[in-house]
């Protein structure tokens, strides 16, 4: 279907992708079996996390082939609608939470400072502005993991560009608890969602919002 300036991709359909994926769970699983044969599988730490949300959008009337879908999410890569920037995160390690699925939002420059602190290693706050540990969000309560765990700062994003090939229009965007606020930067249009009611973006709220705006 058309959105502003893409076409999206609806149905998840193609086999060379799926391949790929497929080869990717293959592919970690040697790397466990591995890690058990070598008794070191209690002491490391997994971590599987992409870039950006796949690429399913292109300009109306393209012809570029489309490997995926991320529907119900809209948009896709380089957007910063959902489609482009919610990405799966799994966590692995002997000491974590497992079989949870968490909604608390993280985003990539968080893994500076949780490495640090997986590793026992002190903190460069200097060096991670942005970024704000996770890992009491990933340990048990038996390791002192904090189940009220909740990020001190908005997640910023900031893509000034806009490219043909994926149609996306340039953006910047802000996530503070459930609500998430989308700038298109050259119109001066603003467009307030809450995410977790309303993860397709489907319903713009800003006019009912202005000072969550």
């Amino acid at each position: 279907e058309n959105d502003l300036t893409a076409k999206t991709k609806l149905r998840q359909d193609n086999a060379t992708y799926a391949a790929m994926i497929k080869s990717i769970d293959e592919s970690l699983g040697e790397i466990r079996q591995n890690l058990e044969e070598e008794g070191i599988a209690d002491n490391t730490i997994i971590i599987i996390t992409s870039d950006n949300g796949g690429l399913s959008t292109t300009e109306i009337n393209g012809n570029r082939e489309l490997p995926t879908s991320n529907r119900p999410f809209r948009g896709g890569k380089t957007w910063l609608y959902e489609g482009g920037i919610r990405l799966p995160l799994i966590v692995y390690g002997p000491d974590y939470r497992s079989g949870i699925i968490e909604e608390e939002p993280v985003v990539g420059t968080d893994f500076f400072p949780t490495l640090l602190e997986m590793g026992n290693i002190p903190l460069l706050p200097e060096q991670h502005l942005d970024g704000e540990s996770f890992q009491d969000l990933l340990l048990t309560s038996a390791n002192g993991g904090d189940p009220n765990y909740s990020r001190t700062n908005p997640i910023i994003w900031d893509f000034n560009f806009a490219s043909a090939g994926t149609a996306n229009v340039s953006m910047a965007a802000a996530r503070i608890g459930d609500y998430k606020l989308l700038e298109f930067k050259y119109n001066n249009v603003f467009e307030l969602y809450n995410v977790v009611t309303d993860p397709g973006e489907t319903t713009d709220i800003s006019a009912a919002n202005p000072a969550i705006v």
